[in-house]
């Protein structure tokens, strides 16, 4: 038998005999020591094998200025390797978007969220099917659809839906409202690479100073909708998203909380869309998924 001590050094031994020990030990006494720059590639050069033994390539970035370290790996000054064109390619191919590359000193590579129509389709078609379940059908004509919303797997798809379809407009800020709306919005603003500010229908002393707009209800009702002054400024672009809209008065909302900070409204997105009453209190929005009362209460990508 043997104890978990034992057997803990045991594994222990195993890792550091596949760890290029020596190999690190010279690569970093040639830097402490402040040796010339040759035998520091030179140490280099020796340690990259060991470490990467089946690398095939390194996706890399370099200036060039002041050591020669591109010409060791074989790299020009600024280069990105091939790594980058088998990811472009595999996204392009699995139609989730591409990657930008930006060559230079300051460059860089990073994703541009771009669904093709084929994969947009099935995205939404398999979501309108699940939420068209009769089991679903909630009284007052609405839909169960929180499971969704709060299921990372769904939401990250969605989120990058919007950012496919709104990628022409460039927001500095995605704004929704509270609670639904939040995991949709982050989403969508993770797939931007913006800030998300939250609408929130009662203030919290640990939110700081808020803006309050007041705005009606299709019933008549008037509402209060707080917005922190420290979440967006009047220089900032802002895409609305919103998970569902029967009357289109949260929209409207949340409309009104830009317009009290002079911001930029660019458009307005929708998860789930009522189609009645046809008449909405906004009127430009895109919506994913249509819910028709008319046709059974069914779930259509729009």
């Amino acid at each position: 038998a043997i104890t978990s001590k034992d057997a803990l050094a045991k594994k222990v031994d195993e890792i550091c005999v596949k760890f290029p020990l020596d190999a690190w030990k010279k690569y970093a006494r040639c830097l402490l020591k402040d040796r010339p720059v040759p035998e520091v590639i030179k140490a280099l050069e020796q340690l990259l094998p060991q470490l990467f033994p089946n690398a095939s390539g390194i996706l890399y970035m370099y200036a060039g200025t002041q050591t020669d370290l591109h010409k060791v790996l074989s790299f020009g000054e600024t280069v990105i390797s091939d790594d980058v064109s088998m990811v472009n390619d595999a996204l392009s191919s699995e139609g989730y978007g591409h990657l930008n590359v930006d060559r230079g000193r300051t460059g860089g590579a990073f994703y541009v969220p771009s669904l093709s129509e084929e994969r947009r389709a099935e995205i939404l078609s398999e979501i309108a099917e699940d939420l068209s379940d009769p089991g679903r059908l909630l009284p007052g004509g609405l839909i169960y659809y929180a499971d969704i919303l709060f299921n990372p797997v769904y939401t990250d798809l969605l989120g990058l839906t919007f950012a496919s379809d709104f990628q022409h407009l460039h927001p500095t800020l995605i704004m929704t409202s509270e609670v639904k709306g939040i995991p949709l919005g982050l989403a969508t603003a993770r797939a931007f690479g913006v800030p998300l500010a939250v609408c929130r229908f009662r203030n919290r002393a640990s939110d700081g100073p808020a803006v309050c707009v007041h705005y009606p209800t299709q019933s008549g009702e008037v509402r209060s909708m707080y917005m922190g002054t420290k979440n967006l400024c009047s220089q900032d672009k802002i895409l609305l998203i919103d998970d569902f809209m029967h009357g289109g008065s949260t929209a409207a909302g949340m409309a009104q909380v830009v317009h009290e900070f002079r911001a930029e409204l660019l458009g307005i997105g929708v998860f789930i869309a009522m189609d009645e009453p046809e008449e909405k209190a906004v009127g430009d929005y895109h919506a994913l998924l249509k819910l028709s009362v008319q046709d059974g209460k069914r779930i259509a990508v729009c």
